[in-house]
């Protein structure tokens, strides 16, 4: 030990004599000024580059006519740097003029890439990571920066869930790798978990996607689906930068089917009347007491031409709108940057809408040249009204009526006297229905930084959440849902509120130095602990006398119930990494985590990964190459990631007391608990993934290309999934038996991902750029052990099927439709044309004999005389509901001030099961217009035909009718900007000034024309369809 503090002793001495004899070197040295111009490569000036005296401090910026002025040694060393141009060292000798002009870094080999807990140079990256910058993510005029991701990271599936104000996005990377544990990216927030929803995407520098175990695995159990790093945007030393970002548009023109009306409706019903009884009505009154319909009441209406297209009485003209401000700016010692936002969006429904207000803000304080400490802080507040859809109801109704009375008044019965014909827009009467939630969002992360020693630093970050939230509803009697007798006509009322905070503290340790010039050698230690805990509760009543009191006088009401709830997780973990780096052409990374969950029995698991790269653009016999390739560099990596994701009592047994009676011996009610269905599992441990990745960067032609190419196998053992236990220990009730949560299960993931940059055309005024992304991913389910009496019927019935992907399509399969010249073979089925023809497993013969084979080669024919029931036997897997592809193809045009962006996304090769489709039924008043229906005069393959009421004896003749192929591509955004000249806007000290127009969503282009008219990322969702929007924007920056 003493020793030691004799080398420290030492060490020191030495430092102190080091830096007299530089700072009098420094002096010795005649100091002077030192002014010029930066400019880019066509003469315009860059704005904001930096300025260092090479080896000091001291520095400064350009302005915004490029000039810059500095005092420097006469025999220093200037340093120019900005971000996407190569940086310059320029020697002064004496010169009190310098300009220069700064050449683009095209091949962005220098581009530093955040990855865990760390940052490194693209050129030195061996695992497989994406990146997305922030123009990127505000192209898109949304709330979520995870949907303006969209296409735009291969392997990265995402789809809004519907089109709903405020609607969340669902996400999945290189396919799905449990049954049934949450699939949701870890997202890491300047270098700390978070939530991405509370953040503004105007805030976000970049955003990089690890995506294969090498990279993930130093998250251990957290990374198992992926890692989303999130920079957001930080002051620069020596510069004051204030942005501000506005749009303000439009949400509308929404692809939601009308209903048929009119003519159309006439020969709708005439249809099915003629088709039910074989003549044509004899009167319009026959016609409409046929179908079940009051014609006394309706006649007026009719007559009257009063109909109703209850698409444009629900749905609304919204509004988009988003103001964000930011200022950011310090000097070396202190630095800070503050933001402020608001996003409203109103939806296509009334009263639905959201209102988001954002702030944030850091400070970085440097208190000596060892020790760096700061604060960000974000805050995040949501005012949401919500509604419920009952625009699909349309597809039953008479398109006839008065939607409001002579004050405006919205009518409740559209027809007078007709009680079972509520008006679909009843709930938005005052008082009537209301739904409103609040939330607020606070983080806190402060940091330190120490410098040990040049090539040892210690990093300390503590990360801390509180959120809390209150939701209200209220339903009046007079509610959609009471007056169809859906529910007991009382008015009710529900209040619930919710209470979250946690804590993640971690401390690194990173050694990085390079020996003999060509050796780096890295090394990070990490430890890891973090809590969270929620608490709930939820009051509900019923019987007020008032609506007025809506959730706010819950004990006004007179059947009163609560409940609440609580839960927490503790999580440790240490970490340890190394890296490698041989002149930079051989690189290899080694990792290992430990982790320690609460709601796993088997708490501890570790979690080792590795990779190799190695740069083969940079060996001697690739030098015939270096005129037109620029990079090459292949990348072998291996890990293995845990998925603890599950509730945080799902290995253990609990007990409830829900709908239990309540027992009484006279003395009181006496509390009675049962074991709940789920039992516990102290076996329980981690679905682990063990994932392979080759990749392969590549650069040429002196940047105009670059991309890379992926492949993985992703196999996940131990996959965990609830199975039904025997029933010999007893059962829960008399019909369900106890289920408990097992490791049981295995899961395999294969696939391709291309990523591929172009600079098109690039000349003074003009430059044209593109970027593709393309995955291909094959996923399936490779066992589950259920036990030894499970059948294929019982696998089946829980939707699983080996060999494929979870989510997978299984039913009768549609082929088309009976036409009349293949009566014959109707018949064999006991149908008739204008029936669905479905896949069986029947074999032709000739017209009007089939036969059927059964294992033991037995031949059955079957005929009209012998009819067939096509049943569960013949159903067959006929496709996947996730896509095979995903597609993004970004282009950028700029002609002098102008530019134009193109942004397109598809997916590709999956099934949908569209509820929008599956409103054809017998008897039903009404259908969506688009549905092309069968009759004589229309032998068309799409939908059967209409009867008043049928049955038959053998094969359902409408069945399979929603389920199509979903696959589309969609033009996502298309933006027109126009940048005010630099030498105008200098006038007036600003850097940057822009106006836009983006079109969201504009053109959807569908496999099936049957989802012409509905957009599939929804899944043909009847309830909220996506919608259109056009917003106007401006960016500004001083």
């Amino acid at each position: 030990m003493k020793n030691f503090y004799n080398h420290v002793a030492a060490f020191g001495r030495k430092l102190a004599f080091v830096v007299a004899f530089l700072s009098i070197s420094a002096f010795a040295f005649a100091q002077q000024r030192v002014t010029g111009t930066v400019t880019d490569a066509n003469g315009e000036p860059v704005i904001g580059a930096s300025v260092i005296v090479a080896g000091t401090t001291t520095g400064t910026t350009t302005g915004v006519d490029g000039t810059y002025a500095i005092s420097a040694p006469s025999n220093g060393n200037l340093v120019f740097a900005f971000l996407g141009y190569k940086e310059q060292t320029v020697a002064i000798g004496g010169k009190t003029t310098i300009n220069v002009t700064m050449a683009e870094d095209v091949a962005a080999l220098d581009e530093v890439v955040v990855i865990g807990y760390g940052t490194v140079k693209k050129r030195d990256l061996t695992g497989a990571v994406s990146s997305v910058k922030s123009e990127e993510l505000t192209a898109s005029p949304v709330a979520n920066a995870i949907e303006a991701m969209q296409g735009r990271v291969a392997g990265l599936d995402i789809t809004r869930d519907s089109g709903k104000a405020g609607s969340g996005t669902s996400i999945l990377l290189r396919g799905n790798r449990s049954l049934t544990a949450g699939q949701e990216p870890l997202y890491i927030i300047d270098g700390i978990a978070g939530s991405i929803d509370n953040l503004n995407p105007n805030d976000i520098a970049s955003i990089d996607v690890l995506k294969d175990a090498s990279s993930t695995a130093i998250y251990g159990s957290a990374g198992a689906n992926g890692v989303i790093m999130i920079t957001t945007k930080q002051a620069d030393a020596g510069k004051v930068q204030v942005d501000f970002d506005a749009y303000y548009g439009v949400n509308g023109f929404a692809k939601y089917p009308n209903t048929l009306s009119k003519d159309a409706w006439f020969d709708y019903l005439n249809e099915g009347y003629i088709a039910t009884n074989g003549v044509a009505p004899s009167s319009q009154a026959e016609l409409f007491t046929a179908w079940g319909m009051n014609y006394d009441m309706i006649q007026p209406y009719l007559n009257a031409g009063k109909w109703i297209n209850w698409a444009d009485e629900t749905l609304q003209t919204g509004t988009q709108q988003n103001y964000s401000v930011s200022v950011r700016g310090g000097n070396e010692v202190v630095k800070g940057n503050f933001s402020l936002g608001y996003n409203q969006t109103k939806g296509i429904y009334k009263n639905d809408k959201v209102d988001m207000y954002t702030a944030r803000g850091g400070v970085d304080v440097k208190i000596a040249k060892w020790i760096k400490a700061g604060i960000q802080m974000g805050l995040t507040f949501r005012d949401s009204d919500s509604r419920s859809s009952r625009l699909n109801k349309s597809f039953q109704l008479i398109p006839l009526g008065d939607v409001y009375d002579e004050q405006g008044n919205i009518n409740i019965y559209p027809i007078e006297g007709m009680q079972d014909y509520v008006s679909l827009i009843n709930d938005d009467r005052e008082g009537v229905y209301s739904s409103n939630s609040k939330s607020i969002h606070i983080t806190a992360n402060p940091y330190v930084d120490i410098t040990i020693l040049p090539e040892l630093t210690f990093r300390s970050i503590l990360g801390t959440t509180l959120s809390h939230s209150r939701s209200g509803t209220f339903q009046s009697d007079e509610d959609y849902m009471a007056l169809m007798g859906s529910r007991t006509a009382i008015r009710n009322a529900t209040y619930g509120t919710s209470l979250g905070y946690s804590y993640t503290w971690e401390n690194i340790l990173n050694y990085n130095k390079t020996f003999a010039e060509d050796h780096n050698v890295g090394a990070t230690l990490i430890s890891s602990w973090s809590k969270s805990q929620s608490e709930s509760s939820s009051a509900y009543n019923e019987g007020f006398l008032y609506n007025d009191f809506m959730w706010y006088s819950l004990q006004a009401g007179n059947n009163p119930s609560v409940n609440s709830g609580y839960q927490h997780k503790n999580k440790m973990s240490l970490a340890a990494r190394v890296n490698y780096s041989y002149k930079g052409k051989y690189l290899f990374t080694a990792s290992v985590r430990r982790d320690g969950v609460s709601q796993l029995y088997n708490h501890w698991d570790t979690f080792p990964a590795a990779a190799i790269a190695w740069r083969i653009s940079d060996e001697g016999f690739m030098q015939g190459a270096e005129n037109w390739l620029d990079n090459l560099k292949l990348r072998v990596g291996y890990g293995v990631s845990g998925n603890p994701n599950v509730g945080a009592y799902v290995s253990r047994t609990e007990v409830t007391s829900a709908g239990l009676d309540a027992l009484n011996f006279g003395s009181g009610q006496v509390p009675v608990n049962v074991l709940t269905q789920a039992v516990g599992n102290a076996a329980m441990g981690w679905e682990k993934s063990y994932n392979l990745n080759v990749g392969l960067d590549f650069g040429m032609f002196n940047g105009r290309i670059d991309g890379s190419v992926e492949f993985y196998d992703t196999d996940t053992k131990d996959v965990l999934y609830s199975r039904s236990l025997p029933a010999t220990g007893g059962q829960f009730n008399a019909k369900n038996p106890y289920k408990m949560v097992a490791n049981i299960a295995r899961m395999h993931n294969r696939g391709v991902e291309l990523t591929l940059n172009t600079r098109n055309i690039v000349t003074k005024d003009f430059t044209w750029t593109s970027t593709l992304t393309f995955a291909y991913n094959k996923e399936q389910v490779k066992s589950i052990d259920l036990g030894s009496n499970t059948s294929v019927d019982d696998l089946v019935s829980l939707g699983l099927f080996m060999g494929h992907p979870k989510s997978t399509i299984y039913g009768l399969k549609k082929l088309g439709i009976w036409q009349k010249d293949e009566a014959a073979d109707a018949a064999v089925f006991g149908l008739a044309p204008g029936d669905v023809k479905l896949q069986s497993r029947l074999e032709k013969q000739s017209e009007g004999v089939w036969t059927l084979t059964d294992e033991e080669g037995n031949v059955t024919e079957y005929t009209a005389a012998n009819p067939y029931t096509i049943g569960a036997e013949d159903r067959v897997i006929y496709g996947q509901g996730s896509p095979k592809t995903t597609w993004g193809f970004n282009n950028t045009f700029v002609w002098k001030n102008f530019d134009l962006n193109v942004f397109i996304t598809a997916r590709w090769g999956h099934m949908i099961n569209g509820a929008l489709l599956g409103n054809f039924k017998y008897g039903t008043k009404n259908m969506p217009a688009f549905y092309d229906y069968w009759t004589e005069d229309n032998p068309t393959n799409d939908f059967p035909r209409p009867y008043l009421s049928r049955s038959t004896e053998y094969s359902n003749p409408t069945s399979s009718l929603s389920v199509v192929d979903g696959s589309y591509w969609k033009v996502k955004n298309i933006t027109l900007g126009y940048s005010l000249p630099k030498k105008i806007i200098s006038k007036i000290n600003m850097s940057r000034a822009r106006i836009y127009a983006t079109v969201h969503n504009p053109f959807i282009f569908t496999k099936s024309h049957l989802l012409n008219d509905v957009d599939p990322e929804t899944g043909a969702d009847d309830s909220f369809p996506t919608y259109k929007q056009i917003v106007f924007g401006v960016n500004v920056s001083f």
